[in-house]
């Protein structure tokens, strides 16, 4: 069973949220400028790609399996060099 008010919505009633209590607060959270400025906000995202950019790089400079894929191995026979293919003079 479906209730139907005859009360009239005010225009824009869908951008309020009313809980209920003494203060509804906008649906679409609109931060007052002096909370986050354009300028911090760019200065925090920026802050946060050096941040990772410096993850990265740290990363890239200690990641020593990548450069030496294999485990550096002596073999017998002088390196194997008459069984790999390699003249002798």
């Amino acid at each position: 069973m479906m209730l139907s008010s005859r009360a009239q919505l005010p225009d824009e009633a869908e951008l309020t949220w009313d809980a209920g209590d003494a203060h509804p607060e906008p649906v679409l959270d609109n931060l007052p400028p002096h909370i986050v400025t354009k300028n911090t906000a760019a200065m925090y995202l920026m802050g946060g790609f050096a941040v990772l950019g410096g993850v990265y790089v740290t990363a890239v400079a200690v990641d020593k399996p990548s450069k030496v894929p294999f485990a550096p191995k002596t073999f017998p026979y002088n390196g194997l060099e008459a069984e790999l293919g390699k003249k002798t003079a």
